[in-house]
């Protein structure tokens, strides 16, 4: 192996093992994992005339016809749990404020509210030092 070779292999082992440390201060390599942050929404007061919950933040929200196909909202997976509930999971970098906007069949805007996020981690699979899933809770108004 000539010296570009061996400066080389040098650049990829040493990478290599500030990736494996990220993450963990206790001296231990994280695996890598992926988790999602879920956002659990629920809707308090007249959601028989719901039809749609969308959220918005960084200037977008989730169903606006110019999206940008980067933005964290343009792929972001949901579910409605029951009546009142709907659930969000963010797969990178969760917003620390939100707006949630509540909405009719015929678009008109039910509710809407800015509403600050305090992410709670309570899983931490591989030691409190690599993370874990992260949950928060807000709560909307339907007149």
């Amino acid at each position: 192996m000539g010296r570009k070779g061996a400066v080389a292999g040098a650049a990829v082992f040493a990478a290599l093992a500030v990736l494996a440390g990220q993450g963990c201060a206790s001296g231990h390599a994280c695996p890598a994992v992926a988790w999602a942050d879920t956002l659990t929404v629920e809707a308090d007061g007249d959601t028989d005339r719901v039809d749609l919950l969308e959220l918005c933040f960084a200037g977008h929200c989730m169903f606006d016809e110019d999206l940008p196909s980067d933005s964290p909202l343009s792929h972001l997976p949901y579910e409605r749990v029951d009546e009142n509930t709907w659930q969000f999971d963010f797969f990178a970098d969760p917003p620390d404020e939100i707006e949630v906007r509540v909405l009719d069949a015929d678009d008109h805007l039910l509710a809407e509210s800015n509403q600050p996020l305090e992410w709670v981690v309570s899983n931490y699979p591989h030691g409190e030092e690599c993370g874990g899933p992260g949950t928060a809770e807000v709560r909307i108004a339907v007149e």
